[in-house]
């Protein structure tokens, strides 16, 4: 009798052990399938930014001239400098996702949690954040570009044509608009400016938790000075630059 009292707690506290191990699992699967699901849209949004990248790189109209305004001129590089942007973005979207879905299913350790979100946030929030700030920037700098696109006045079109080429681009506006009031009303952070606060802190957390930074994350550095440089450089061009002279 002392025997089978001794084994009977043993035997009933390994099936809580166990419920728990196997909701763990489920956890990390659910968390891996939403990766997998963010990083299909996301691939169709690149696809269309490549399309409307070529479109805007084969339309003459949308080449700079030195008679052009300046402001027209600028929005004419901002429409190519937002559409590789949002080319960039939904790329990182694509890869981050990846890439924090085979973690999911390589380690073993998981946060406990009620949802595979939250297991998310606590566990890898960092990649969590990531991909999600940047398929959203990537969607509103894609649309961006086209309403951009479609506010700069081109030479001979008529009346009709301007007033429908701003109908297009206030329509993208308003459904940018529409789509940051609807995000910001489900999340389970404050809003999207708040995101992008706390994916900077972490970003900045992760730099600094490896000091001295391993050679590739201390590159990013001066290749993201560098890209900031040319592309300010790009949009601040005197307008001589634009009268057909090669460089």
């Amino acid at each position: 009798r002392r025997h089978t009292q001794h084994r009977q707690p043993t035997r009933l506290s390994a099936l809580p052990l166990a419920a728990a191990v196997r909701s763990a699992a489920e956890l990390r699967f659910d968390a891996y399938e939403w990766c997998a699901n963010y990083a299909a849209p996301a691939s169709l949004v690149a696809g269309a930014v490549i399309a409307s990248l070529y479109d805007v790189e084969n339309d003459a109209a949308m080449a700079p001239r030195a008679a052009d305004r300046r402001r027209v001129r600028v929005a004419k590089k901002g429409v190519r400098l937002m559409l590789i942007s949002a080319f960039t973005l939904e790329i990182l979207a694509v890869f981050i996702t990846t890439i924090t879905g085979t973690m999911l299913l390589s380690d073993g350790s998981a946060a406990a949690a009620a949802t595979p979100m939250a297991m998310l946030k606590v566990t890898f929030e960092l990649e969590y954040l990531a991909c999600r700030v940047c398929f959203l920037q990537g969607l509103v700098n894609w649309l961006g570009a086209i309403a951009l696109q479609h506010a700069i006045p081109k030479a001979g079109e008529t009346t009709s044509t301007r007033r429908i080429n701003n109908f297009v681009s206030s329509s993208l506006c308003t459904l940018i608009i529409l789509m940051a009031a609807i995000y910001n009303d489900h999340t389970e952070y404050q809003n999207y400016l708040q995101m992008l606060r706390r994916l900077a802190f972490l970003v900045a957390a992760r730099f600094y938790a490896h000091w001295p930074p391993r050679i590739m994350p201390a590159l990013t550095v001066p290749a993201f000075l560098l890209t900031t440089y040319l592309g300010f450089r790009a949009l601040t061009s005197p307008q001589d630059d634009d009268n057909g002279a090669p460089a």
